[in-house]
């Protein structure tokens, strides 16, 4: 009797397992790209700036361009910040400990700041602290 049982239930196992591996439906294999180039230690030269990098991302699809710890040159001042994101227009988005100096001695900083590339203005909506040693 117990052997009976017992081939009943490897029977019964081994349908639910040929059930289970023949016949039930597979999930699709989601196949992802990346288009992202990732280089390292980059100088990157555009309309009215310059970016020294310590990391450069391009994202072929949306064809924007991402730095880690950056720094953007201007012809009269240099902001340093942890991100920098240029969209597709060649604007600048500066997030995270951004330290500016210009040429006539003032030095600021803030959280966000975005620089205009047709107006060559930058703007920031968060607080900013300015400071200038020459003229107190």
């Amino acid at each position: 009797m117990l052997k009976k049982g017992i081939y009943i239930l490897a029977g019964i196992l081994v349908i639910v397992l040929g059930y289970l591996n023949y016949f039930k439906e597979e999930k699709a294999i989601e196949v992802k790209t990346d288009n992202k180039i990732e280089t390292s230690d980059v100088n990157y030269e555009s309309e009215g700036y310059r970016i020294e990098a310590g990391t450069q991302i391009d994202d072929l699809d949306t064809k924007e361009t991402s730095f880690k710890l950056a720094k953007a040159f201007f012809e009269d001042m240099s902001l340093k910040g942890d991100n920098v994101f240029i969209d597709s227009l060649k604007n600048l988005v500066l997030n995270g400990n951004i330290e500016g100096v210009s040429v006539n001695g003032w030095k600021f900083n803030a959280e966000n700041a975005k620089y205009n590339n047709d107006l060559s203005k930058i703007r920031s909506d968060t607080g900013v602290t300015a400071s200038n040693d020459e003229k107190k």
